[in-house]
């Protein structure tokens, strides 16, 4: 997964970690956090100045949505017929 930079087009970082296709990406309210849902049944959470994966949460299904609440304390993704809720504080690494 790559992560570019909207005003100069450049690439900022490459985000290793998946063996199936990426269908959703969220960024956290505040921007430090980026969410991706993929067809590997799980969530991955990223620091995005760093580049790193902060946290991978298991889901039943491939995953199609992710959405971060207004306040970025709640993660919410969408697998199948399910909606799981994270508390995103607990679930980075």
């Amino acid at each position: 997964m790559k992560l570019w930079d909207a005003k100069t087009g450049e690439l900022r970082k490459t985000l290793h970690g998946y063996r199936g296709q990426v269908y959703d990406v969220a960024f956290s309210p505040e921007g430090k956090t980026l969410a991706s849902g993929s067809f590997d049944e799980g969530v991955k959470l990223w620091d995005v100045a760093a580049g790193t994966e902060s946290a991978a949460l298991d889901c039943e299904g491939f995953v199609h949505g992710v959405s971060f609440a207004s306040d970025g304390s709640t993660l919410a993704a969408a697998s199948g017929k399910t909606v799981k809720l994270w508390s995103v504080m607990g679930a980075q690494k």
